[in-house]
């Protein structure tokens, strides 16, 4: 996954600080990944969130 930046998710964290620690566990996990289909976004283990609707 590409992400440009990380101006928008701090701008967030900011606002609600108990938001920075998942966030940025989140960008470590996807800012290095090639999915080639959703069933590889929903099997990602650390995206596994009981809350999240694919």
């Amino acid at each position: 996954m590409r992400i440009i930046s990380k101006t928008k998710l701090r701008a967030f964290w900011a606002k609600h600080p108990k938001a920075e620690e998942p966030l940025n566990a989140w960008h470590k996990t996807v800012e290095h990944v090639e999915w080639a289909n959703p069933n590889e976004v929903r099997n990602t283990r650390a995206l596994k969130v009981d809350r999240w609707v694919w």
